[in-house]
């Protein structure tokens, strides 16, 4: 579209109304002008009608004069006032004439004292005449004195007005021009202003300073501007704040979030989307097509399948996907079609869930339901072969019967331990209160020496040979957990330790931590054993462990109290050398949180 600027319009209206202005001025100012002139010529008329009866009065004796005197003094009198002067009688008979002569009949119709207009055809002028009456004072005759005077007619005194005012008129005509230009020109600047401000609005610069104008109309609009900057800048800031959350949102949460438009070119994509997909997460994918930044075929056929269930109730699908980076990794991809944009065809949303710890604590939960089964069943079941057995045993060998006895003791034993400890992992995992009511400020090395203390018997049973480097350091804590954990570790060393081997015990102190190096030179584990060591009812040696005893989850018990403590426990082994436990414990810790007791429940 054609647009026409404003201050060229300005500029051209103003100069067409004050140019007709000028042409109306120069009208009614020629009006007056070409009054005056007649005015003039009508007093001229009127005075040297006078002039011409005074002197005519006088030199002329009587009628009967001869006509070249007639003519002599009419011509006399012409020249003296620049007229046509003419005599003429009642009955129309000139006898004097300054311009033809005499004695020819004036064809015209006399109208005394009254001004008369005629045109000259041959002089091609306009006449003004004044006929008057002229008594001759000898004859007592009645004459008529006629006056003829050229003047201007209205073009020729246009002509005139214009040629002697030009000056003035050229000169109103440049004031017209510079005046439209000004005016014009202050209307543009301060337009231009204006536009400037909204054009940097427009870029997105809301701080800018709205210029002020002396004008009220533009003072108007610029208030009303500054106005709009103002709300634009806190509607600016309160969307950057807005923004900002959503983007810490977007990418912070664990779940993986595809946006795509009708053509399936990437909208949005945050950092979980593209650690699932293996991408850079430095790299800006808006505007790239799907394809390219992904090769999953089962991933695209998802993404086929959209538009088919449009419109429909469940308009959504799912798969489960293994990630192409960690192939350990397990996602569930929910897709759905949706309206992206008002009046444009449809997108697509994709959800990245990551379920490998779902699936993970799955596993772990079977296995542990498995374990319990087994651990249960197995003295469940000894125990019901030896009640099956015994009535027959006691009637036919019974001096059997006390050692049938013995084993259901042993194995009763064992089902309540394995009870008993269940029940302890679950408060450990429920994070009771009276756990850290028992907190208090007490050296390690006394509760170390109480752990060895409690199990002094297992040692001297094996004939191990104890080395002690303990340091006295005060660690806040419950002790009471700490001294089951310590001895879990040392019973768990004597049980896969060799009769007359070593088992060393040593304290080393950090800055802000103290360790515990438990270390025995038993059958040691493989780095898969290690791995696992720590999961309930895992066990390297499952005939020795059974016959120790023990329920499998002494190791298990000492990661959660560990844990508790806010420290670490760590193992490692060498299959034949033995095995090193490392507890790690802080030293200057006096704040547990909720946070702090929050731990895996099944691992």
């Amino acid at each position: 579209m054609n647009q026409k600027k404003l201050a060229y319009w300005i500029f051209k209206c103003l100069s067409i109304f004050m140019s007709l202005g000028l042409l109306l001025f120069i009208y009614f100012q020629f009006q007056i002008y070409h009054e005056i002139q007649m005015l003039s010529v009508k007093d001229d008329l009127r005075k040297n009608s006078k002039i011409a009866q005074y002197i005519l009065s006088s030199r002329l004796v009587g009628i009967s004069d001869s006509p070249s005197s007639c003519n002599y003094y009419c011509q006399k009198i012409a020249a003296m006032t620049d007229m046509r002067i003419s005599l003429i009688t009642e009955n129309g008979v000139v006898i004097g004439d300054s311009l033809h002569g005499s004695n020819y009949r004036l064809d015209i119709k006399i109208n005394l004292n009254e001004y008369s207009q005629t045109y000259d055809t041959a002089s091609g002028q306009n006449i003004l005449s004044l006929t008057i009456p002229f008594e001759h004072k000898l004859k007592n005759s009645v004459f008529y004195l006629r006056l003829s005077k050229q003047f201007r007619d209205n073009w020729e005194s246009l002509r005139v007005f214009l040629s002697q005012s030009s000056l003035a008129i050229l000169s109103f005509i440049c004031i017209i021009i510079l005046s439209s230009a000004i005016i014009s020109g202050i209307i543009n600047e301060s337009i231009q202003q204006l536009v400037n401000s909204i054009n940097e609005i427009i870029t997105g610069n809301t701080m800018i300073k709205v210029p002020s104008s002396d004008f009220f109309e533009f003072w108007v609009l610029g208030d009303a501007l500054k106005k709009m900057t103002n709300k634009l800048h806190e509607n600016q800031l309160e969307l950057r704040k807005y923004n900002a959350q959503w983007e810490m949102i977007f990418e912070t949460m664990h779940e993986g979030i595809i946006v795509l438009d009708h053509l399936r070119n990437v909208t949005v994509i945050n950092n979980a989307a593209k650690h699932f997909l293996g991408l850079s997460l430095t790299e800006n994918y808006s505007g790239k097509p799907v394809l390219e930044i992904n090769r999953n075929y089962e991933l695209n056929s998802l993404i086929d399948s959209l538009t088919s269930v449009r419109g429909k109730t469940d308009d959504f699908s799912e798969l489960e996907l293994t990630s192409d980076v960690n192939k350990s990794s397990k996602y569930i991809v929910s897709g759905v079609d949706v309206e992206i944009e008002t009046d444009q065809p449809h997108g697509h949303v994709l959800v990245f869930t990551d379920v490998t710890r779902i699936k993970e604590l799955e596993r772990v939960r079977q296995q542990f339901f498995d374990n319990v089964s087994h651990e249960l069943k197995t003295p469940i079941t000894i125990i019901q072969g030896i009640i099956e057995s015994l009535p027959e045993c006691i009637e036919n060998n019974p001096g059997q019967s006390t050692k049938f006895i013995q084993m259901i003791k042993n194995n009763t034993k064992r089902i309540n331990t394995i009870i008993d400890d269940l029940f302890h992992l679950a408060k450990l995992d429920q994070g009771d209160q009276m756990i850290y009511k028992k907190f208090k400020r007490q050296d390690i090395k006394l509760t170390v020496e109480r752990a060895i203390a409690s199990v002094s018997n297992k040692i001297n049973d094996k004939d191990i040979k104890l080395k002690e480097t303990l340091n006295s350091i005060e660690v806040f804590g419950n002790h009471g957990l700490l001294e089951e954990a310590i001895r879990n570790i040392i019973e768990n060393a004597i049980t896969y330790s060799f009769k007359g081997s070593i088992l060393e015990i040593e304290s080393v102190s950090n800055i802000d931590s103290i360790e515990l190096h438990i270390k025995d030179y038993g059958i040691g584990m493989s780095p898969e054993e290690c791995c696992r060591i720590f999961e309930r009812f895992y066990r390297v040696d499952k005939s020795r462990d059974r016959h120790s005893g023990g329920s499998g989850l002494g190791l298990a018990i000492v990661k959660h109290i560990v844990r508790i403590h806010q420290g670490n426990v760590t193992v490692s082994s060498t299959e034949g050398e033995g095995s090193l436990f490392k507890i790690t414990l802080p030293v200057n810790s006096d704040v547990y949180t909720e946070s702090h007791q929050v731990f895996d429940r099944f691992l």
